[in-house]
């Protein structure tokens, strides 16, 4: 295999991954590093592109919940984009490890510090770092974060304005946005950015229609509807996340349907909200 064939799969790797079965791609991907370690016509760029399958290694790892491989793998991706100074797969990584983190990695930084060229990385980096100063109740530095990040986004090279691992949709942004909302205690703005992103996900077709993301962005935006007292649509909403991943197979999916069960839980509750908590239960005790 030549680095030109190990790009080429990579390539395919990150189109596929937001529809795949992450235990199902990691063969695939394990069996795409070894031939990149394998490579000798250009050893550099083989080891780079190394970095990158390393770090979809990471993140597959971290989706189905392995958290402490996945900071491993992402250490190791780190070196690599080190050692060849590769400065998007080091932004790429800053932006993996932001979300693992909640954020936290640059999350103190200037509002004008230097995140390189436009990219999808350096959009995803703003937005986990605007929703990480929500959390913190750091309004003027999350609006500040989540202004540049939009208006980052339609710089991007077209390639990256899509799906895919390596590419940052709008409606990507606009989920995160409701994110923001969400922890700024605003639920009818978040309320309004997840309208928008969930509409976003359902016109798209192709590697825009991510099963995790349009899955996420149902269980976001029921959240902020079961905050506005919207209860029975939070939970027909709820129902429809969980049917998209019917084998539990996202830790991040069962992170939030989990979540929006004890804010379900946590008011005047509602039949349908005892049926998706109760949904909720079954599916963490693994039935």
């Amino acid at each position: 295999m030549t680095v030109e064939d190990v790009r080429r799969e990579l390539e395919a790797i990150a189109q596929a991954y937001l529809h795949s079965d992450p235990v199902a791609l990691r063969p695939r991907v394990e069996a795409a590093l070894a031939e990149a370690q394998g490579v000798t016509d250009d050893g550099i760029e083989a080891r780079r592109l190394s970095g990158w399958l390393t770090g979809v290694l990471s993140s597959l790892a971290y989706t189905t919940g392995a958290s402490d491989h996945a900071r491993r793998l992402l250490g190791d991706a780190l070196a690599t984009a080190d050692a060849t100074g590769d400065g998007a797969l080091r932004l790429w990584v800053r932006s993996q490890r932001a979300l693992m983190d909640d954020g936290d990695d640059g999350v103190d930084a200037p509002d004008d510090d230097d995140l390189g060229p436009p990219s999808f990385a350096a959009v995803r980096l703003l937005a986990l770092r605007a929703r990480a100063r929500a959390g913190r109740g750091d309004r003027g530095g999350a609006e500040a974060a989540l202004a540049r990040a939009w208006a980052l986004l339609p710089r991007l090279p077209r390639e990256q304005q899509g799906g895919g691992l390596f590419g940052y949709p709008e409606e990507k942004l606009a989920s995160v946005e409701g994110d923001v909302w969400l922890r700024l205690h605003e639920p009818e703005r978040a309320r309004a950015a997840l309208d928008r992103a969930l509409r976003g996900y359902e016109a798209a077709d192709g590697d825009r229609r991510s099963l995790i993301d349009r899955a996420l962005v149902r269980l976001k935006l029921a959240t902020a509807l079961a905050v506005l007292g919207r209860r029975d649509e939070a939970a027909v909403l709820g129902g429809e996340a969980l049917a998209l991943d019917p084998r539990n197979q996202f830790a991040s999916i069962s992170r939030r349907a989990a979540a929006l069960a004890e804010v379900l839980d946590g008011g005047s509750g509602s039949e349908a909200g005892r049926r998706f908590s109760g949904a909720v239960a079954v599916r963490e005790a693994g039935g």
